[in-house]
């Protein structure tokens, strides 16, 4: 995904992931598994913007996320186009997802 986000950049396309397994520590000063979300981001080259798991998103979108991981596209207008799609992919078969998204967003 760190590759396509390169890829994509400037043409109208961002990945941004969403890091569901850090929480505030029980003292309330600190994130729990942070560094190691960093880590991961790091050891991956995942360099795309990530968010944090919020109460609100966890209200919204990410409510009925049955499956990690989990995508889904969103358009410039903030709305889900398309289905979703459960599990990992190799990278063409990313790139051909995102192709087909853009090509139905065009017409």
């Amino acid at each position: 995904l760190g590759e396509l986000a390169r890829e994509y950049q400037g043409k109208g396309v961002g990945i941004v992931g969403v890091v569901t397994d850090v929480y505030p520590n029980a003292a309330g000063s600190g994130m729990q598994n942070l560094a190691l979300a960093l880590q991961i981001v790091e050891q991956t080259k995942a360099d795309y913007p990530h968010l944090l798991l919020s109460g609100d998103l966890q209200k919204t979108r990410l409510g009925n996320v049955q499956a990690v991981p989990e995508t889904f596209f969103v358009d410039c207008q903030g709305r889900v186009v398309g289905q979703t799609h459960v599990g990992a992919r190799s990278k063409s078969a990313w790139k051909s997802l995102i192709e087909s998204y853009l090509a139905a967003m065009r017409t």
